[in-house]
């Protein structure tokens, strides 16, 4: 009887932990895919670069999609995502991310000479000479049900105050979301601001865009021609749909 109970508790452990990580995988449901990959994402969130920049979108999509053919433009460094996102402060989240940069050199490894005895993996990086880009098209997308409200607007703030302080200290956060707010209907806040790239190979000028309504936020980072201020309804009426 003894040994029946010990597998008894032994089994129930086990359907137990079973079920807590299938609660948990649901929970934090994560299909940020990459490459060709991301190409096929077509969730109901984030407003996409092909809806919001449809002519940069054109020129992108051929490089993304030559990435791995003998067409691939290897003086290019192009990274792009799209998918399902997660995070703790969250119970939704999606993303878009494109980042498509000119290759202009190779920098200096941290440290030169490989050791005799070997380097382990995660130091890897330290030996190997960084790529020096210019970055030639940047869309960042993101689409977040926050856990509370208060959550979502310091999680902007937070956001707003590294792109314009370096850092965060304590409260900066409310700071930086009074300096950078607009007027802008539909929302309970919006945010504009820019930051300067002056390695850019074609827009010096970052624009980032701060919404919320309720627990829903959207961040938008952005180097193109175009001005996001333009298309504001566009990202105000994906969070009223």
């Amino acid at each position: 009887k003894k040994v029946y109970s010990l597998w008894a508790v032994a089994t129930i452990i086990l359907i137990a932990g079973l079920v807590v990580g299938w609660i948990g995988m649901k929970a934090n449901d994560y299909s940020l895919a990459d490459g060709l990959s991301a190409l096929e994402w077509s969730g109901e969130h984030p407003v996409m670069l092909r809806e919001f920049d449809p002519e940069t979108w054109a020129e992108a999509k051929p490089m993304i999609e030559a990435t791995y053919t003998e067409d691939y433009d290897d003086t290019l460094s192009i990274d792009y995502m799209a998918g399902k996102d997660k995070g703790a402060c969250f119970s939704k989240g999606y993303r878009e991310q494109l980042s498509i940069d000119l290759i202009t050199g190779e920098g200096e490894a941290e440290i030169e000479d490989f050791p005799a005895t070997g380097v382990d993996f995660e130091d890897i990086d330290k030996y190997v000479p960084p790529l020096l880009t210019s970055i030639r098209y940047f869309y960042f997308s993101a689409y977040y049900t926050a856990r509370s409200e208060s959550i979502a607007s310091e999680y902007l703030g937070e956001e707003a105050a590294y792109d314009l302080y370096g850092k965060v200290e304590k409260n900066a956060w409310r700071k930086a979301l009074d300096k950078v707010c607009i007027k802008c209907d539909g929302t309970d806040y919006a945010g504009y601001y820019t930051t300067q790239d002056p390695d850019a190979e074609r827009y010096h000028e970052c624009q980032h865009l701060l919404l919320r309504k309720g627990r829903i936020i959207q961040i938008i980072s952005y180097q193109g021609p175009l001005d996001i201020r333009d298309k504001m309804d566009l990202f105000v009426n994906e969070m009223n749909e």
